[in-house]
């Protein structure tokens, strides 16, 4: 399975889950998502320290492809970033609104101070469902 817009491909296995990898952030740490689906959910467990124009793909193309399987909640783990840039924000309006026109729950969990700070200064934290 490869995601849309994304170079990278995943690895799946019997459990439901899929690694997306190959990305580096602008440190050069290794920058993945994970997706693992439950019966009453989907979660998008990002690794990675930097959301920004260099990584926002690698996020992208699961969480489209995620939401394109039309699961009735998606929840992004967004606990490991620190940073998140113009281009991160962009890209998780976009997923905003594929999953409100086709019905589905985005959820949105884990936010550290920078990126959970980004999102309120833009007034998102009343659009996003964000929780602790």
């Amino acid at each position: 399975m490869t995601p849309p817009d994304s170079a990278a491909g995943a690895d799946e296995d019997q459990t439901g889950t899929d690694t997306y990898q190959g990305f580096r952030d602008a440190l050069g740490q290794e920058f993945e998502c994970t997706v693992i689906r439950e019966e009453e959910r989907s979660i998008l467990k990002i690794r990675g320290s930097e959301l920004d124009l260099g990584t926002e793909a690698a996020v992208r193309g699961p969480l489209l492809a995620l939401l394109d399987e039309k699961p009735p909640v998606v929840l992004v783990d967004a606990g490991e970033l620190s940073f998140i840039d113009s281009s991160g924000i962009g890209m998780l309006v976009m997923a905003q609104r594929v999953a409100e026109n086709q019905g589905t729950q985005l959820l949105f969990t884990g936010f550290q101070a920078q990126p959970l700070n980004a999102i309120q200064i833009c007034g998102l934290d009343q659009i996003f469902a964000i929780e602790p």
